[in-house]
């Protein structure tokens, strides 16, 4: 699982990516693996890279995450896009991904390594408003500094 720490860079690239070396933490809670580290939100929004398993009020075996606000969303992106003059947006919480695949730890430099084609895509824990949000920042039209 990892976790994703705020203070990520704002760069859309689109599409998809392939293998990701970043620095991170390795925690253990009992026999669970947990990586804290950052990441770009080109990364966290190309394609692929992660999925919301929503859950279907007709089917209460499927899904877990409540449905989308869009509205909450989009009220995210424009804090994040208009924060950026004052330099003072800020997500104060992390994003939490899941796999059931192993991500590799190089315990020497402290640092993940990974395929996303191989690995992902990751489920969203928790942070789904803040990755939408992300995402509708980062298609908007930034103000020329």
């Amino acid at each position: 699982m990892l976790l994703l720490q705020p203070g990520v860079i704002f760069a859309f690239i689109g599409g998809s990516i392939g293998e990701v070396e970043i620095p991170a933490a390795r925690v253990r809670q009992g026999a669970l693996v947990l990586y804290t580290t950052a990441l770009k939100v080109s990364d966290l929004i190309a394609k692929d890279f992660y999925c919301v398993d929503t859950l279907d009020p007709e089917d209460t075996e499927t899904g877990y995450q409540r449905l989308l606000n869009t509205a909450r969303a989009k009220k995210l992106a424009d804090y994040i896009v208009n924060g950026q003059d004052s330099k003072d947006a800020f997500l104060p919480t992390s994003v939490f991904l899941a796999t059931d695949k192993t991500i590799e730890f190089n315990a020497e430099d402290n640092s993940i390594t990974f395929d996303v084609a191989s690995v992902g895509p990751f489920s969203v824990v928790d942070g789904q408003h803040r990755l939408e949000g992300l995402k509708l920042a980062a298609q908007k039209e930034w103000p020329s500094s």
